[in-house]
């Protein structure tokens, strides 16, 4: 009976601890895999065009923003191969992706036909010395009221059709934006716009195989941190085989290890109870 109830605890200490690691290995692996911001960049601008005369007039505010984003492990220089592609910006910005983001908020005062049209692009000396000009978004906005606010997005990605023609090369990537309308009385044609840079870099790939080392701190705390981050994410399959496995393991262990029934201990109980009658 000794050695059953021996089976039982080592059974239940094999499935609790199992269980918990599988816990553990599940929760870090999402976390590190949760996309974090990277590097954020915003300009902003406004013009303005009209008429004093016939009170018909147009006024833009431009936000315009880049943002990199990136999970937390590339953050750590681990890479992992066939499943991370990151841009480099100038070698230091690390991302999975840069969202851009034109946000215009217009007002105007009788005017008719009212439009917004927002172009985002890249522009990029090649090896030949020759300036391109690349147009990532060109997009139309007509607003209904004054005072109306609208966003222009676009997501660049490693592997895309854009992505491969900027690879490479030290790219500036600016907005343009231009409003238009036309005078309720005066019938006349107003136009204006403005444009700014949004960031600029020299974009790279890294699709690296599962070999990167630690930067930055070569403190023993974070290369301890960087070496769990490489085994547990590395390893994320094995681990949680092996750890459901041991969760199953200690559970068949305390099913076939059952505890019979102290006899000795009963009849002792029965005696005691009848000694109280």
């Amino acid at each position: 009976m000794a050695r059953r109830n021996t089976l039982r605890k080592i059974g239940k200490t094999i499935a609790i601890v199992s269980l918990i690691l599988l816990g553990a290995v599940v929760g870090y692996y999402s976390y590190m895999n949760q996309e974090v911001i990277t590097y954020y960049i915003e300009k902003t601008i406004e013009f303005f065009t009209g008429n004093a005369t016939t009170g018909e007039w147009l006024h833009s505010y431009v936000k315009a923003s880049a943002t990199f984003k990136a999970p937390r492990y590339a953050l750590k220089g681990v890479t992992l191969s066939k499943s991370q592609l990151v841009y480099l910006i100038n070698s230091t910005k690390v991302t999975n992706y840069i969202q851009f983001k034109v946000s215009v908020t217009i007002n105007y005062q009788n005017l008719q036909s009212v439009s917004v049209n927002c172009k985002i692009k890249s522009r990029y000396i090649d090896e030949n010395d020759q300036l391109q000009i690349k147009t990532l978004l060109d997009n139309n906005w007509n607003p209904s009221a004054s005072g109306q606010s609208h966003d222009f997005t676009y997501q660049l990605t490693p592997g895309s059709g854009m992505w491969s023609s900027l690879s490479g090369y030290d790219n500036i990537f600016y907005f343009e934006v231009t409003a238009s309308g036309t005078g309720v009385y005066s019938g006349e044609s107003y136009s204006d716009s403005g444009g700014a840079t949004i960031v600029s870099g020299t974009i790279q790939e890294a699709e690296e195989s599962f070999s990167a080392t630690a930067s930055g701190s070569y403190s023993i705390s974070s290369f301890i941190e960087f070496s769990i981050a490489s085994f547990v994410l590395s390893n994320y399959s094995s681990l949680v085989i092996v750890f459901i496995a041991g969760v199953f393991i200690g559970i068949i262990i305390v099913a076939f290890s059952p505890v019979k029934p102290d006899f000795d201990l009963r009849a002792k109980v029965i005696k005691a109870n009848r000694k109280r009658r």
